[in-house]
């Protein structure tokens, strides 16, 4: 779970550096998702029993590595997507997919906390992720007002991610110390 944790610093935190028509992250998402793919692997490979819903998951983490690599080169190239519809568009695909991929690694802890008998604190996690979620939306959302909103929709956004990176802390510490005593 150290690359799923290290993987979330880099994907939930979003500190921006104005570059061009755009700003770029100073945590890379791309380098995030690609990291968490890697930790789902690792996991997938220490528990054989994890669900269909935990490895297709995967998948999802591997194509938001490829959307967000896309904005950072079309940012990079000063090349525009569109109007504020397609930004739009665009920024609830990914809530999607976001949602979508650490649902997966969710339900695959969660999977591992009933089968071993492990507190894991999977409900706790889940919560803490569907918050996070319902923030990027409304963000996305308020990205139709412009201006001082956004600003705050970013600031509710970094405490939310916070929050949500403690819990996977939490979660990895534990994690940590079930598969220690297992050994």
């Amino acid at each position: 779970m150290t690359w799923i944790l290290i993987g979330a610093v880099f994907a939930v935190l979003n500190f921006n550096v104005p570059f061009g028509a755009g700003a770029i992250g100073v945590l890379p998402d791309t380098l995030g998702y690609i990291l968490i793919l890697l930790g789902m692997i690792s996991m997938e490979k220490q528990v054989e029993y994890l669900s269909d819903h935990f490895r297709k998951s995967k998948w999802f983490a591997a194509l938001l590595a490829l959307m967000c690599a896309v904005d950072y080169v079309r940012i990079f190239t000063g090349w525009t997507m569109g109007g504020l519809e397609v930004m739009i568009l665009w920024g609830t695909a990914q809530v999607f997919l976001i949602f979508s991929c650490w649902q997966g690694i969710i339900f695959g802890i969660a999977e591992i906390q009933k089968r071993e008998d492990a507190e894991l604190k999977a409900r706790a996690l889940l919560k803490a992720m569907s918050i996070m979620v319902l923030v990027k939306a409304l963000s996305i959302v308020m990205l139709t007002f412009g201006g001082m909103i956004i600003q705050i929709c970013v600031i509710v956004e970094i405490v939310v991610g916070l929050s949500f990176i403690i819990q996977i802390f939490y979660t990895k510490r534990r994690y940590d110390r079930f598969r220690k005593e297992g050994a």
